[in-house]
């Protein structure tokens, strides 16, 4: 009987020590769930390899970032006239020119660029169309051989409109695209005509 009691004793503490290893194993209700730790490291580590619109900014080249810069200065400094058009409607038809390299002409566009002006043209010489303009130019006169499709300024606050040809002195404003004798003739007819510019 005495032999009894150690293996009783031997077996309840067999016993605590199989209950306290459960528990040691079973996982606290308050730990997160390790593949709630692993999403987060994967979102971290996406995260960190996308680069921000200013790391990707610092990143470019030098040079690409100068040229950028020099196209954007270029194209802000750019005349008027070396922008745009020049429109010529007359009795429905629209001729489209292309404006000269002359400080009169950067002027007219300018002054175009505030809205169209309609000047009254008659015939000269039967060579051109030439009308007052409501403001003068800058001129810068010289010894030009008009032909068919130019855009002169005379003396200063004159336009004239060849559809022939004539050397005088004059500044160049423009010159009318594609167009013939026969087609400005046509557009511009006989005597007085009201033509209106306008920046295209």
């Amino acid at each position: 009987m005495r032999r009894g009691r150690p293996f009783a004793v031997a077996l309840a503490i067999a016993v605590v020590l199989a209950f306290g290893g459960c528990a040691a194993a079973s996982p606290s209700p308050s730990s997160s769930p390790s593949g709630s730790s692993e999403s987060s490291a994967s979102q971290s580590g996406i995260a960190s390899a996308v680069p921000s619109a200013s790391e990707s900014a610092a990143s470019a080249p030098a040079s690409e970032v100068a040229a950028n810069a020099q196209t954007q200065a270029q194209a802000s400094d750019a005349s008027p006239s070396e922008s745009y058009a020049l429109e010529v409607s007359v009795n429905g038809t629209t001729f489209y020119a292309t404006f000269a390299e002359s400080s009169a002409a950067d002027e007219l566009a300018e002054r175009l660029a505030e809205g169209p002006v309609t000047v009254s043209l008659h015939d000269y010489g039967g060579f051109e169309k030439v009308g007052p303009l409501p403001w003068s130019l800058p001129a810068n006169d010289e010894l030009v051989n008009g032909l068919s499709g130019d855009i002169l300024l005379y003396q200063g606050n004159q336009v004239t409109i060849f559809y022939g040809s004539n050397s005088y002195s004059y500044t160049r404003l423009a010159h009318v695209d594609g167009a013939t004798a026969e087609s400005l003739r046509s557009a511009f007819g006989d005597g007085d005509v009201e033509a209106t510019l306008t920046l295209g």
